[in-house]
């Protein structure tokens, strides 16, 4: 009677360390690929300044954390991000409430509509640099005439967006709330603001990235201080270090409030998932 012998099977390896590494990644996948994505623009501007090779032209990210150990001990520094972020804070803060504001109403109102939305569209086509100057003319050389421009700058995407996010939900869903015979108010918060929700933060991201490259241009016009004034300061002495300090200064304000905004999407509107 002949014996059967098992057959040797080849070594499979270990699953279990990569199933690991899988679900970490899963479990902070947001996290892990924001963190991965800073890595890799910090390489490529190291790399760009290595070909330049030209302090005096341009710096990488290793001279401008150098740079930016010096100023902070300048208080001149402080007051400039101070000037900038109060700026920046009344300016959209303005524009958010402005801007839902207006598109709720130009949403809701088909009269509104037809009326003010070929105005609506002219003032969002207006330049910048051709507004900053008004405002300093209206609002004086203080930090009113910049909070100005930079309300005028950003309130049009969100005005947009609600506009959009309000009419979007003005089809089946509205007639199946009326079916059954919902009040008003259970509409809007039920039916009408989860459903616009999206366009709104969208609008809100649009019109922060807005404010935050309006700063610029509004102290490019009478500053005396704020972020954007340090880097034509910066700019006019050639001094390249202290100028790409500013930009990347704006650059982290506009990653920053972006990633709060969507953030805030995520909490907001969890019903909403994407294929992959």
């Amino acid at each position: 009677m002949s014996k059967t012998r098992p057959i040797p099977l080849e070594d499979t390896p270990d699953p279990s360390l990569a199933a690991s590494v899988k679900g970490v990644y899963n479990r902070h996948r947001i996290g892990i690929n924001f963190f991965l994505s800073v890595i890799l623009a910090l390489v490529t501007w190291e790399f760009i300044d290595f070909i330049f090779d030209d302090p005096d032209f341009f710096t990488g990210p290793v001279a401008v954390a150098i740079e930016f150990t010096v100023l902070i001990y300048e208080p001149r520094f402080w007051e400039n991000i101070n000037y900038s972020g109060t700026e920046l804070i009344y300016g959209f803060g303005l524009a958010m409430i402005l801007g839902v504001v207006i598109g709720a109403a130009v949403a809701f109102s088909k009269t509104l509509d037809e009326m003010f939305s070929p105005i609506l569209v002219g003032l969002y086509a207006t330049p910048r640099s051709v507004a900053a100057p008004l405002f300093i003319i209206w609002l004086g050389l203080g930090i009113a005439s910049k909070v100005g421009v930079i309300t005028l700058a950003s309130v049009f995407p969100v005005i947009i967006n609600t506009q959009a996010g309000i009419k979007n939900v003005q089809g089946e869903f509205r007639m199946l709330g009326r079916a059954f015979n919902i009040s008003f108010w259970s509409m809007l918060t039920k039916i009408i603001i989860p459903g616009s929700l999206p366009f709104l933060i969208a609008g809100l991201r649009l019109g922060y990235s807005r404010s935050v490259v309006t700063i610029m241009v509004a102290e490019l016009f009478g500053a005396e201080a704020g972020i954007g004034y340090m880097i034509d300061h910066a700019t006019q002495t050639f001094h390249v270090a202290e100028m790409m300090v500013g930009i990347s200064l704006l650059t982290i304000m506009g990653i920053a409030g972006n990633e709060v905004l969507k953030g805030i999407e995520r909490w907001a509107t969890p019903y909403r998932k994407t294929l992959v």
